[in-house]
């Protein structure tokens, strides 16, 4: 076998892989935009009684953590039904004494020689079981909570819901052309992607806040992911133990933005260096998974975590083309050239249904303008996180 062929079939798998999980988003994308949104609890209001627990784990968030807690101070939901605790972790500066004088429960946690916010969940967690509590609620410190979400959360667990997410969004903090991007391609991933999974019956991922877990479910799946992506890691858990994590598209959790690339890149290339961890330790999990029980939803999940990047069909596509000038044949490279074209097409159309989330909150066409420099500094943050950059780092992200 001359090399040329070896170069076409690499080219032509590529290609393909490019132009199938091109087809996957944007069949997800598709039904978000055009699709009904999927129904949420019981349409009865009835009688609050799920007992919550609220944790806030904080790592030197003392400028911050105020709007938060006064987001879960405005709960809509019977106070004696709720406790919060804030997990002030490692902290280096007075996160405590703000918790403490807004008048909530802090823990704080010392073990500098063993940082991460899956440590210190797991810590609370362990310490939480002395408390009675129904289901905990999990949000991060610089996030608000919309005033009906504890109600809701509680309607949904009457429906059967073992582990919930709310809505994730980022908010937006200007009309820059990083903060529009930004929070168009975070909006996206609910609208675009979870709620239609949601829709079909297929399991979610827990999005790091706005997340809700039943005390059965932490017993049953304890919490061991100590990953810098602590909440992707915990849904694979749940879903290879059988427990699905639900959508709950009707109620928002929003979070602050950080405003420029220079602030964004620390935690950006915290995302995608534990992201791709997750994904070379857990997708042959998956899929061994999926073979031993014939469950096809263990396969797409395998499917969906490989793509938690839609970037990674821009690399097979641009990999696609550079081997086509190797191939053996023209008709090799035309075949090639055919798929990646192919694919082209349905990611614009992705990048559309993307932007069209955001219309009317800035400038789109200046969204578009800039979207190659965004683009671009993604791919520098892949390719950092790729040689391991910021593998095990928590820290405070800049806003």
């Amino acid at each position: 076998m001359s090399y040329h062929l070896i170069f076409a079939i690499l080219g032509v798998g590529l290609a393909l892989a490019a132009l199938l999980g091109s087809v996957y988003i944007v069949f997800f994308a598709v039904m978000g935009v055009w699709g009904r949104p999927a129904a949420s609890g019981s349409s009865q209001p009835g009688e609050p009684s799920t007992r919550f627990l609220v944790l806030v784990p904080a790592h030197n968030e003392e400028a911050g953590i105020a709007p938060t807690l006064d987001s879960i101070r405005g709960q809509l939901y019977p106070h004696d039904l709720c406790r919060v605790v804030v997990i002030a972790d490692n902290c280096r500066d007075g996160t405590a004494a703000v918790v403490r004088r807004e008048g909530f429960k802090c823990w704080e946690r010392n073990v500098p020689e063993v940082p991460g916010k899956g440590q210190a969940l797991c810590w609370a967690l362990d310490r939480a079981n002395e408390l009675v509590f129904d289901a905990a609620v999990f949000v991060d410190a610089d996030s608000t909570l919309e005033p009906g979400a504890l109600g809701t959360l509680d309607r949904e667990l009457k429906t059967g819901a073992r582990a919930l997410q709310l809505f994730n969004e980022f908010e937006l903090s200007d009309r820059g052309w990083f903060s529009l991007l930004a929070v168009a391609s975070h909006r996206a991933a609910g609208r675009l992607f979870w709620g239609p999974r949601q829709r079909l019956g297929l399991s979610v991922s827990l999005q790091g806040t706005g997340f809700c877990l039943r005390r059965d479910v932490l017993g049953h799946v304890p919490w061991k992911a100590y990953s810098i992506v602590e909440d992707v890691e915990y849904s694979l858990n749940l879903l290879l133990r059988g427990i699905r994590v639900d959508f709950v598209p009707s109620v928002k959790v929003t979070s602050r933005l950080s405003r420029s690339v220079a602030e964004a890149t620390p935690q950006r290339l915290r995302w995608a260096s534990g992201t791709l961890q997750v994904i070379l330790r857990y997708v042959p999990r998956l899929l061994i998974a999926a073979l031993r029980e014939r469950d096809f939803c263990l396969a797409e999940a395998a499917l969906a975590l490989s793509l938690s990047s839609r970037m990674v069909l821009l690399y097979a596509g641009l990999l696609a083309l550079a081997t086509s000038f190797l191939a053996a044949t023209f008709w090799q490279a035309l075949l090639i050239w055919v798929m990646v074209a192919s694919a082209g097409v349905l990611q614009f159309t992705y990048l559309f249904c993307v932007l069209r989330t955001v219309s009317g909150e800035g400038s789109v066409w200046r969204g578009v303008v800039f979207l190659p420099l965004y683009l671009g500094w993604m791919l520098l943050v892949h390719c950092l996180a790729a040689l391991g950059i910021r593998r095990k780092a928590w820290t405070r992200a800049s806003r």
